[in-house]
């Protein structure tokens, strides 16, 4: 929706990618891991994962989780419209960001930002 009312009003259009997306959020599953013999004094102990990590089943819950609180506290307000398009005036105009996960910069590791050149295995040139 946010692509084609953009490209109907001539907007530019950016795209982000979020590194370690999981990481940035907490398991609230009691998940532990057994060290191996590479951990040396610390072989056989148990510890505590305390982030939600890539194959957990929860990972993805514990990241949507997050976000929406994270976007709240940096004034945007979601969408009655779409759950996944966030909305943050900006006095005679809005931002609006879209969030799709396979968003900010104080809270997440940015991988790659700039004018979008795809999107889901589209091209955009």
């Amino acid at each position: 929706m946010c692509l084609f009312l953009s490209e109907l009003n001539k907007m530019e259009v950016w795209s982000t990618r979020i590194g370690n997306t999981y990481l940035e959020s907490y398991t609230y599953k009691k998940v532990y891991v057994v060290t191996g013999d590479q951990f040396g004094d610390w072989a056989g102990h148990k510890l505590i994962v305390a982030r939600a990590l890539y194959g957990l089943r929860s990972s993805g819950l514990c990241w949507w989780e997050r976000f929406p609180r994270v976007l709240l506290e940096m004034g945007l307000i979601p969408s009655k419209a779409e759950n996944d398009i966030w909305i943050l005036p900006k006095g005679d105009h809005y931002e609006y960001i879209t969030c799709y996960v396979e968003k900010l910069k104080d809270h997440y590791k940015f991988n790659v930002t700039g004018p979008i050149s795809d999107h889901l295995g589209a091209n955009f040139e």
